[in-house]
């Protein structure tokens, strides 16, 4: 089962990338603005902030971020600070990348996309894998 994750990661981070770089014709951007709460494996928060998201017609998302950490780095991971965002809507689901632009070192956000409220999965990835997860849930 981890083996199939860390495969399924390896083709979810490409798609990310590939969407946000492609650029938007034709179509209505929507503006969603989340405040983001992350927490450990055991329930314990460690991150809070925002997440703005630009959902476009073509399923394509993409936006920006603001964290603040309650853990250390090492823990949770680049989910500090603030960058800008990638990702796609499949099949109801949201894959969003918080660091579009690195090859390792990357941490992912997988919900059921609700327009209200996104809770789910983050997943801190690198080469070798999955590194550290919890939950979330940003409310609209």
């Amino acid at each position: 089962m981890k083996k199939l994750k860390n495969i399924s990661l390896f083709v979810i981070i490409p798609l990310i990338i590939f969407a946000c770089s492609q650029p938007f014709e034709n179509s209505k951007t929507n503006n969603l603005i989340y405040a983001y709460n992350g927490y450990d494996s055991t329930g314990v928060k460690i991150v809070t902030g925002w997440l703005e998201l630009n959902v476009e017609d073509s399923s394509a998302v993409c936006g920006s971020w603001q964290f603040y950490g309650f853990a250390d780095a090492e823990q949770i991971g680049p989910q500090q600070g603030k960058g800008k965002l990638a990702g796609t809507i499949e099949d109801s689901k949201i894959y969003l990348d918080l660091n579009p632009d690195f090859r390792d070192n990357n941490v992912l956000l997988v919900s059921r996309f609700n327009k209200s409220k996104l809770s789910g999965e983050w997943m801190w990835v690198g080469f070798p894998g999955v590194i550290n997860s919890g939950t979330f849930a940003a409310v609209h």
